[in-house]
């Protein structure tokens, strides 16, 4: 899906909206989805993480015109806790289980999938989204707004790879085990 669907939408995209554009849509994005930080910054018991989070909402939901700029990092540095729930169930002893790649979401692990579940209950989208049809439009808007940002970066990974499949696999739970033990 990614190499025919994904990343086909993803360069339309760019060719339309400009990267400054962009970037403030993911700003917003992630503007909105803070509450998902914040929540899982308190179940890790992370309470200064938390109040990073708190402040980033605040700041950039009034200096940062909804969202759509990052003040909180650019004027007051304070930093993004990128937090999620398979996080935090891996930080209270949950290990992955097995690896799954799903055709749209991406690589993800048992527990990550039911991180994204978890993650949905502190979605502000699930709550002002009602129909399923909406939050996955929302969802694919996203993914292809972030894949425009970052095109490049699977296409290499794949390519110095003897087996894709592996190197993703391995990239992936490096990555996910080496977000849960930084702090």
């Amino acid at each position: 899906i990614y190499f025919w669907v994904l990343k086909p939408a993803a360069k339309g995209y760019m060719a339309v909206v400009p990267e400054g554009a962009r970037v403030s849509v993911g700003n917003f994005i992630s503007n909105a989805t803070s509450p998902i930080r914040f929540a899982n910054c308190l179940l890790q018991l992370n309470f200064k993480g938390a109040g990073k989070e708190l402040a980033r909402l605040l700041l950039n939901s009034t200096f940062g015109v909804a969202g759509l700029f990052d003040v909180s990092k650019d004027v007051f540095h304070i930093s993004k806790q990128d937090e999620d729930f398979g996080q935090t169930l891996g930080f209270w002893g949950l290990k992955p289980i097995f690896f799954i790649e799903w055709p749209l979401f991406g690589p993800s692990s048992l527990r990550d999938t039911v991180g994204m579940t978890g993650d949905s209950f502190f979605d502000p989208h699930s709550y002002f989204l009602r129909s399923y049809s909406a939050y996955f439009g929302v969802t694919v808007f996203e993914k292809v707004n972030q894949t425009s940002l970052t095109i490049g970066v699977y296409e290499d990974l794949i390519q110095a790879a003897l087996d894709p499949y592996v190197a993703v696999r391995d990239a992936y739970f490096q990555y996910r085990e080496n977000k849960i033990k930084e702090r």
